[in-house]
């Protein structure tokens, strides 16, 4: 035991002997030596751990390992480069400061050949690199060597941070591949992280500073994040690093084959203007589709590219490059966030050629996003936005903002983009189904202002040289879209390129089509807020949109202003302008005041045909009117066949000039539809010579009062159709204008017309049309229809539907929903007008509503991403037509913050159950589509919380139980159920039919502090069924007997009752038969089918008529009840009755009353004779009783019936004299005669049975008429019209309508009468009648004419009645002078023009004649003759007047010409005419000045000149530029329009080539504007051209030479010196940068070339100092400067590294001796 028990403690003392296990800890690694050495080991003993050692440590040892580094300086990489980071884990930091750099620049082999390597290479997961700079690694191939920091072998989770790679000291000092290349297969891997300490500045590298690229394997690389670096500059970011542009640098980063889900984020990236470079690169190298090497996913935001964040250029030749060539382009590319607009803005701003590109290519690329990005916009160093544009001056190419190449696939641009200061176009479209929308492009950063770009000035402001935006190819591409989000607001550019100084311009280059395309739902030349126009000065040629060579776009729902023309169409067909608001601000409001300018024509169609203009609302068009030589218009159409449907035009034209809409001469087949214009300073419709056929407008027929029916006839024969239009009195100016459509109607056979005018507002005009030509008519005068009794002004009520406030995320929508219904019979267009204080709302301009109905608009406010939380939109909404004011709605709208989408539920459709039970179960289910998690609750439509009610009265006790969701809690993508009970207990009111209850489902989401309010919109609907169920009583009301004599009725009564649940009819069948058989006849009441709601009651009579003879009895009947149609009938009810047949006498009447005489006269005696019979089964005593009309009298009367009257068929008679009054009226006056059987003596008792007789009398119709006072007389002046009044009295005695003529007039003299017929008159009855007399002019006084006015009656035209009506003339002196007219002269030559003098007075008179110069200092003009003979009245005399014109007066000149005339010796001026003399000619141009121009080669110069329209009509000139060298000349714009005495400056670019010597004259530029009206009118001018000078040097490059050892003297020779010049200069050559130990000699140091010529010979000799430095490397700077030009200079290094430096430290430097 006690051994055991030994060996046990023996046991346990030994194991305790044995060490514990430890955790494994990270080992630090210290280098403490520069030398690239490895022993095999790092240790901490003086120069014991190189960097080499380290990493092959940190490899081996099995835990994570960190490098420093307790020495600073260079290591030089030797022999071979240093090993791969293989184990993982792994950090080098080397510290802050910079201080250990990585050079490759002594990696050479014994042959001085470029050993290649990689600075460092990744091949594990987990490392850190961090505080390095590494520069100079070499190698041809890509995977073999020559990047900064190689990541391959699927490396992960790696971070590169703070280091400076392929820079030192502000001087390149390159990687000849990548600065970092992330190769097969690196996933993961940070390169910076955001932080300001994480910075990497990688710049400098030859390839490219970044790229990701498989070049190994086919593995992707996914998820690499490149973060918050400074690439392509300094190390503060203030500048590029300076190095020599090269066509085989890529630029910034470089996103290549097999790239995925790569984020790009807060960098500061330019300084890449090489040929081929981009700050950023997107590209592939296959061109197989779907091919998985193409770069996809990738996601770029929060950048600064070409400019930094205090608003330095940093320039890049493109911001962002997307595609090549012959290759697919990248899929799936995020620029910006779009669900983050402003959180992940890039500012691509300074770019010297464009800010993002996706080039033209073979093969597809996208699709492509570009979301809430400034372009062409910095923020200054205050953080305000300023335009910094992308471009050059004078470019020949390039310029956009954003470029969308051919074969791009579903690119959308927006929302939330500024795009600014292009040098050409915002946005340039060349590919099919491109979206661009919720864009501010051509404005500031808040959408109020737009400045001026130019392709040639040095500076940009918001604005685009040229069109903002540009679809010059593809189809299918929309411009904004149909929701308020959607809206770019976009400025007018200027003319740098295609010359249509357009917003939108819609033109295909040569080799393209740019076909059905959309454009929509944009502000155009107008300010964000809808309130105003962007520019302060309205630029002559702008426009909102221009179509050119162009099919099938549509142009719809826009708001236009600001610029001269609204819509431009030139050469485009088919296509549609629907919708559109022009002239007019946001809120469509048409109050004098309130438009936004067009200076033009609102839409004018150059040419082109089978367009439609539809539904447009054009005001304030034509403020640029000053005459009716330049006339512009609401809609100006100039080519033939085209459709004008339903536009509203209101107030265009200026100075009493401009109609609503103009066709231009000989233009035809212009169908003008439904159109309402109103209060615009022409006409609303108007037609230019030969427009339209000259189809004359209708002409009304005089109204009937109190009939609503208008008639009248057209010249267009029979089919065409006429509209109606109606004004009411508040509308002045009515007369060829139609403020408010009425109603149509078709021609009948000689274009006559009839038409119901029910629903007109006073006053009613019309045009024509043929829908065959399509040509139409313009407005007719109006015509005053009050009198019909048809006109009336209905009422209109707005109301709106789910609440009128909402809180919706910046960048969404608010939708609400109104109703307008109104009370007019008819169909009526309501103009709707939209007063939002922030412009945020969005709505249709009109809205029509059928008759007495209603119609539902949606109304939507759309928060922009640039308000703020809290920020509310409060608009009113009021709908007008003419006097029809509606009440106004107030929608309110509060912005809030979301930084993504919050939770939304989706509801599934509504769902009708049949009720079979007391609960009907409902089950939907709910998705959230939002990006955050919601909490849900389910609330009644209006928003309020509660479960759902049953819409309208439900049944009794009806309610909705519950509402159950599955799980509250729903994620973002995730579905839920929601089940609602509802109870539906049965009840007596329980009726079939359709029961439905609505509810919303709310969601409630937060992110961060921010709480956000969703509910699914529109409502969900669900329905419980109650099915039919059909069932009715029928009973029989007592007494079920009754008695009835013959010849009689009885009724018998009856109770119908509908016990089912619905509505049903029914049907009463009367009996067919009695019991026992009788001639007894049936009729139930109702006869035909009813019908009776669920328990509704309805009373039945049924009647029952025995015939004459019916004999004595008692009959049985059955009547019967049942339902008709429909499914599952109940069966038919009956019920009984019983009619008792009882003795009785019943009169019937024998043939027609006899009256004599007929007719009779008033005053006499009529005699009325009936004949009667008793019908009845039983003899009776007859009594007769007879009715007379008021003021009648019964004179006698007698019978010859016996009584009683025996029922055996004999007749008897009975006769009474009647009275007929002597006023008694004319024609047939019926009365009533009655017999009476007294059956009261009869077995049993019966009642007494009556029948009646009409007998008509006939009074003679006496017609006669009274028409007084006359004679009347009065005296008038020649000219005048003078009115008489008459009474016309129908003094007949029946109605009677009167026919009125007038005649005796002599001939000149004019009459009317009013009425010509007059309405039926009663008797007694008058009216006014009116006569009017007119003078004529020139007649002599005394002379009296007489006018006869002769009444007949209609109804005996042989009675009438005259009265007459007598005028003379007084005396009066008068004159008529025919009007002016305008003439055109030179300056000293004279016009004349002819008048004809009319004495239109009644004396006989001679006159005075002068005339007068508006401008004094014009000579008097001369009359001839000054005096005339004597004229007597009515006479004429032609007189001519002469005018001269000074000969200083310059072209362009008016001047008014007033010629008067006056009785011989009088002072009165009877009358006058203008003559207008227009100096120069109708049509003529003028171009200047002509100018000497210094150009200089390779490069463009910029020629202003001036157009100026001299003439006195508007005209269009081409511009055209030839230089006589065939040198390239280009001149924009190359068309304009110029109203008289406007004028506009143009450009001419000349592009010269290289190598042209200074002081060169070269041939000289023709420039030339030519009328587009008149060929043979232009203007050329001549520009002279010399040869500018240009100075410039370039030194070739940087050399590097090796010092053997014993070497005292270094010599660089055949240095290379080229005159980049034009011109003889002479050059200076100095060096710098060595020490004074050293000595220099620069052989030649001056050297004089011609311009263009090299120098080779150039040798620079370095005397080295006789100890050699510490340092191994020394640079000279050789610099060469013209003496032309100080500030042309070149530079070059001339780098010397000593070979060999054992004396000091025992080793040996391989370096080669080749030129860099």
């Amino acid at each position: 035991m006690h051994r055991h028990l030994r060996i046990a403690l023996l046991i346990i003392l030994f194991v305790s002997l044995i060490p514990a296990a430890q955790p494994v800890l990270a080992a630090s690694l210290v280098v403490n030596s520069l030398a690239d050495t490895n022993d095999g080991a790092c240790t901490t003993a003086p120069g014991g751990c190189t960097l080499r050692e380290a990493m092959i440590a940190a490899n081996s040892n099995g835990v994570p390992d960190t490098i420093t580094f307790s020495v600073s300086g260079t290591i030089y990489v030797q022999n071979t480069g240093l090993p791969p980071l293989t184990e993982g884990n792994t950090t080098i930091d080397g510290g802050s400061g910079h201080t250990v750099i990585i050079s490759g620049e002594q990696l050479r082999n014994a042959s001085n050949q470029v050993i290649p390597a990689h600075g460092l290479i990744i091949a594990s997961d987990n490392n850190v690199i961090r505080g390095l700079v590494i520069i100079r690694f070499g190698g041809t191939s890509i995977t073999g060597g020559g990047s900064g920091i190689y990541l391959r072998n699927s490396a992960q989770n790696n971070l590169i941070a703070d280091n400076w790679i392929g820079h030192l000291n502000g001087f390149p000092e390159p990687n000849t591949n990548y600065g970092i290349l992330l190769d097969d297969g690196a996933s993961n891997n940070q390169i910076g992280t955001g932080n300001p300490a994480d910075r990497n500045v990688i710049s400098g590298n030859e390839r490219a500073d970044i790229g990701i690229s498989n070049n190994v394997s086919t593995v992707p690389l996914i998820s690499n994040q490149i973060r918050g670096n400074y690439l392509g500059t300094t190390v503060n970011g203030n500048a590029a690093l300076v190095t020599a542009p090269s066509p085989s640098n890529l630029g910034g980063i470089s996103i290549e084959n097999y790239a995925r889900d790569t984020v790009i984020s807060g960098n500061v990236i330019g300084g890449y203007t090489g040929a081929n470079a981009a700050g950023i690169g997107l590209f592939s190298n296959t061109s197989s589709a779907g091919s998985p090497s193409i770069p996809r996913n990738t996601r770029i935001t929060g950048n600064w590219i070409g400019v930094n964040p205090s608003g330095t250029i940093i320039s890049n030749r493109i911001g962002i490059l997307i595609a090549g060539g012959a290759t697919y382009g990248a899929i799936n590319t995020e620029i910006g966030d779009p669900l983050d607009p402003v959180g992940g803005r890039n500012y691509i701003s300074g770019n010297s050629n464009s800010g993002i590109v996706i080039n033209d290519t073979q093969f597809a690329t996208g699709p492509t996003v570009i979301a809430g990005n400034y372009i062409g916009v910095a923020l200054n160093a205050s953080g305000n936005p300023f335009p910094a544009g992308n471009g050059t001056a004078n470019l020949s190419s390039g310029g956009e903002g954003v470029f969308v190449g051919r074969n791009t696939i579903n690119t959308t641009i927006g929302p939330g983009n500024v795009i600014a200061g292009s040098r050409t176009h915002a946005i340039r479209i060349r590919a099919s189904n491109t979206i661009v929308r919720g864009n501010y492009l051509g404005t500031d950063p808040l959408g109020t202002q737009t400045t001026t770009t130019t392709i040639s000035q040095p500076t940009v402001g918001y604005g685009t040289g040229d069109a903002a935006v540009w679809i010059e190819n593809g189809s299918n591409s929309v411009i904004g879209g149909p929701n308020p989000a959607d809206r770019n607001v976009i400025a007018a550019g200027d003319f740098a390129v295609t010359g249509s100084g357009a917003a939108v311009l819609i033109e295909p280059c040569p080799t393209c089509t740019a076909n059905g395309n959309t454009v929509q739902g944009n502000y155009l030349g107008v300010r964000a807020d809808g309130n105003g126009i962007l520019v302060s000065s309205i630029v002559g040629g702008s426009r909102g949109v221009r179509i050119s060579s162009a099919s099938n776009a549509t142009v719809r729902d826009n708001l236009i202003g600001g610029v001269d023309f609204g819509i431009n169409l030139s050469n485009a067909n088919n296509n549609q302008l629907i919708g559109n608001r022009i002239g007019v601000r946001a809120s469509s409001s048409e109050t004098p005041g309130s438009g936004t300018t067009i200076r033009r024509d609102g839409i004018v169609l150059s040419s082109g045909s089978n367009n439609r203009i539809e539904n447009n609302l054009i005001a304030f068009a034509g403020q640029n009117n000053t005459s009716v030589f330049n006339a512009n218009h609401g809609i100006h159409i100039q080519s033939s066949n085209n459709q004008l449907i339903g536009n509203r035009l209101v107030r265009n034209g200026r100075l009493g000039v401009g109609h609503g809409i103009f066709v231009a001469d000989n233009v035809s087949g212009v169908l003008i539809s439904r159109n309402t214009t109103q209060n615009n300073e022409g006409d609303g419709i108007s037609l230019g010579s030969d427009a339209n056929g000259n189809l004359a407008a209708p002409s009304f027929n005089p109204i009937t009062a109190g009939s609503p029916i208008v008639t009248g006839t057209t010249d267009c024969g029979a089919g065409c159709v006429v509209e109606i239009f109606t004004a009411s009195a508040s509308i002045t100016d009515r007369n060829r204008e139609g403020p408010v459509f009425l109603t149509s109607v078709t021609t009948t056979a000689g274009g006559n017309f009839s038409v119901n005018v029910t629903g007109c507002l006073g006053f009613i005009t019309a045009t024509v049309h043929n829908p065959t030509t399509g040509n139409s008519s313009p407005f007719s005068n109006a015509l005053d229809v009050n009198a019909t009794g048809a006109c009336a002004t209905p009422t209109a009520t707005l109301t709106v539907t789910g609440g009128a406030s909402r809180s919706v995320s910046l960048g969404s929508t608010a939708t609400y929903t109104l109703t307008l219904s109104h009370t007019a019979p008819v169909t009526r267009t309501y103009s709707l007008t939209l007063d939002s204080n922030r412009g945020w709302t969005s709505g249709p301009a009109l809205v029509e509503v059928p008759p007495s109905g209603s119609v539902q608009m949606i109304i939507r406010v759309a928060v922009p991403l640039t308000a703020s939380a809290g920020d509310t939109d409060t608009t009113t909404v009021t709908a007008r037509s003419d006097q029809t004011v509606s009440n106004s709605v107030t929608l309110t709208t509060v912005a809030q913050a979301i930084t993504i989408i919050p939770a939304q539920p989706v509801v599934s459709p509504g769902q009708i159950i049949e009720r079979t039970g007391n609960t009907v179960t409902f089950t939907h289910t709910v998705t959230n589509t939002g990006q955050l998690t919601g909490n849900l609750s389910i609330i009644r439509p209006d928003g309020s919380s509660g479960l759902p009610v049953f819409s309208g009265t439900p049944p009794a006790g009806w309610t909705i139980a519950s509402a159950t969701f599955g799980s509250t809690t729903l994620a973002p993508g995730a579905t839920t159920t929601l089940t609602i009970v509802a109870n539906t207990p049965s009840s007596s009111s329980l009726l079939a039919g359709d029961y439905p209850f609505s509810f919303r489902v709310r969601a409630t989401s937060q992110q961060g502090a921010q709480l956000f309010t969703e509910q699914s919109d529109p409502a969900t609907t669900d329905t419980v069924r109650v099915p039919v169920v059909r069932n009715f009583e029928f009973a029989a009301l007592a007494p079920t007997t009754r008695q009835l004599t013959p010849a009689s009725s009885v009724e018998f009564s009856y109770v119908i009752t509908n016990t089912g649940n619905f509505t049903d009819t029914f049907i009463i069948t009367p009996p067919a038969s009695t019991t026992p058989a009788s001639s007894l006849t049936f009729a139930a009441t109702p006869a035909s089918n009813f019908t009776l709601a669920a328990g509704q009651s309805r009373p039945i009579t049924l009647t029952v008529t025995a015939g004459a003879s019916e004999p004595v009895g008692f009959y049985g009947f059955t009547v019967q009840a049942g339902v008709t149609g429909g499914a599952n009938p109940p069966a038919n009810r009956t019920a009984t009755g019983t009619a008792q047949v009882i003795g009785g006498g019943t009169p019937v009447f024998v043939g027609a009353p006899i009256v004599t005489p007929n007719p009779v006269d008033p005053g006499a005696t009529a005699t009325i004779t009936v004949t009667v019979h008793n019908g009845g089964n039983a003899p009776a005593p007859f009594d007769f009783e007879q009715t007379l009309p008021a003021g009648w009298n019964l004179v006698g009367s007698s019978t010859t019936c016996p009584s009683p009257v025996p029922a055996n068929g004999s007749t008897c008679t009975y006769t009474l004299q009647v009275g007929v009054p002597a006023t008694a009226d004319g024609g047939n006056t019926p009365l009533e005669v009655r017999a009476i059987a007294r059956n009261g003596g009869q077995t049993p008792p019966a009642p007494d049975s009556t029948a009646s007789t009409a007998a008509t009398v006939t009074v003679t119709t006496i017609r006669n008429l009274s028409f007084a006072p006359t004679p009347l007389n009065a005296n008038a002046d020649p000219g005048a019209t003078v009115t008489f009044t008459h009474i016309l009295t129908n003094t007949g005695n029946a109605p009677d309508r009167f026919t009125l003529n007038l005649s005796g007039l002599p001939i000149g003299w004019t009459g009317t009468v009013d009425p010509v017929t007059t309405p039926i008159l009663a008797r007694n009855a008058a009216i006014t009648v009116t006569v009017q007399i007119t003078v004529p002019t020139g007649i002599a006084a005394g002379t009296t004419a007489t006018a006869a006015i002769r009444a007949t009656s209609q109804g005996n035209p042989a009675v009438s009645a005259e009265v007459v009506d007598s005028v003379t003339v007084t005396s009066i002196d008068g004159a008529d002078l025919s009007a002016g007219t305008t003439a055109n002269g030179v300056p000293g030559g004279t016009v004349v023009f002819t008048h004809t003098l009319r004495n239109s007075g009644s004396s006989t008179i001679a006159y005075d004649l002068s005339a007068r110069s508006a401008d004094s200092s014009w000579p008097t003009p001369a009359v001839t003759p000054a005096t005339t003979a004597v004229l007597t009245p009515g006479s004429t005399v032609v007189i001519t007047v002469t005018v001269t014109i000074p000969a200083t007066i310059p072209p362009g000149t008016s001047n008014p010409i007033t010629v008067e005339a006056r009785a011989t010796g009088g002072t009165s001026v009877l009358a006058s005419a203008e003559n207008i003399v227009q100096v120069g000619a109708l049509r003529d141009v003028l171009l200047e000045p002509s100018r000497n121009v210094i150009a200089l080669p390779n490069a463009t110069t910029v020629i202003t000149h001036t157009v100026r329209n001299i003439g006195f009509s508007a005209d269009t000139y081409t511009i055209a530029a030839i230089q006589g060298d065939g040198h390239n000349v280009r001149v924009f714009p190359n068309e304009i329009n110029l109203a008289p005495g406007e004028s506009r400056e143009i450009t001419v670019l000349l592009t010269l080539p290289g190598g042209l010597a200074a002081n060169l004259n070269l041939s000289s530029i023709r420039v030339t504007a030519t009328s587009q009206t008149d060929a043979n009118v232009k203007s050329t001018i001549f520009d002279s051209v010399r040869v500018g000078l240009v100075t410039g040097v370039l030194l070739s490059s940087d050399r590097l030479r090796g010092i053997p050892a014993g070497t005292n003297q270094i010599t660089f020779s055949g240095i290379v010196l080229e005159n980049l010049g034009n011109e003889t200069d002479t050059f200076d050559l100095t060096a710098s940068g060595l020490s004074s130990t050293f000595g220099v000699t620069i052989t030649p140091s001056t050297v004089t070339l011609n311009g263009g010529a090299s120098d080779v010979g150039i040798n620079v000799t370095v005397t080295l100092p006789p100890i050699q430095p510490f340092a191994l490397r020394h640079d000279v700077v050789l610099t060469a400067t013209s003496r032309r030009d100080p500030s042309q200079r070149s530079s070059i290094r001339l780098s010397m590294i000593y070979l060999y430096r054992a004396d000091i430290y025992g080793e040996t430097v391989f370096i080669p001796v080749v030129s860099r």
